[in-house]
């Protein structure tokens, strides 16, 4: 019941203006918590009152669901890409839970009421980083992971793996929702591991959201 409602939280932000069954919200809990494979759930009798023997032809009678699976999914491949660089360490991302994940994305409260993430350290919002970076061709980065702009995940202190003193508390934190927040590219780059969160939100934050501010406005003009 957890999970049904972490989805409801989901939809509700992604697609406020659709309407959503509770057999459509127990069929993206299915797939994409669950792990269960489409086929195998539209096999089961009766669901959504039709028997649907492609799944192609499921999603042709039902887009919005369709957009949903694939909002899921781009989530779920943040989470595996976070995941496969770090699978190893003491301490696995999110506990290696995808649940915990989404629970960190939707519950954050860096993220705005469209469902849109704000960098914790300057407050730019990805809708403007992701036209910054593809649009307005702002920046041309060398690595592929920057060229659209998306937000990244920071963890705000260094890994237990990075650091010989692990009696500091605040030294052996990995990725979980305690020490994770959504940071913009230029802030991860330039705060790296080398400047506390709090330090960095104080002094950098404001001046980088003022450069944000102005390279965006200049490159409108």
């Amino acid at each position: 019941m957890e999970n049904r409602e972490l989805i409801k939280t989901i939809l509700r932000i992604e697609f406020p203006k659709e309407d959503f069954s509770n057999t459509e919200i127990e069929f993206l809990e299915r797939f994409k918590i669950g792990n269960e494979t489409e086929s195998s759930i539209l096999k089961s009798k009766n669901f959504l009152g039709e028997n649907f023997t492609k799944v192609e032809d499921f999603y042709k009678e039902n887009e919005h669901i369709r957009q949903a699976k694939r909002r899921l999914q781009e989530l779920r491949n943040i989470f595996n890409r976070l995941y496969r660089g770090n699978k190893d360490r003491v301490d696995p991302p999110f506990d290696g839970d995808f649940t915990e994940f989404l629970k960190w994305w939707y519950y954050n409260e860096d993220l705005d009421e469209r469902g849109v993430p704000h960098c914790h350290y300057c407050g730019i919002g990805e809708d403007i980083s992701k036209k910054a970076f593809t649009s307005l061709q702002l920046f041309t980065p060398k690595k592929q992971a920057w060229k659209n702009g998306s937000i990244q995940i920071d963890k705000m202190n260094p890994h237990p793996a990075d650091n010989d003193d692990k009696k500091d508390k605040d030294l052996t934190k990995g990725y979980n929702a305690e020490n994770c927040v959504f940071a913009c590219i230029l802030c991860n780059n330039a705060k790296s591991d080398l400047i506390g969160a709090d330090d960095f939100k104080k002094i950098f934050g404001p001046k980088i959201k003022e450069y944000w501010d102005y390279i965006v406005k200049e490159k409108q003009k």
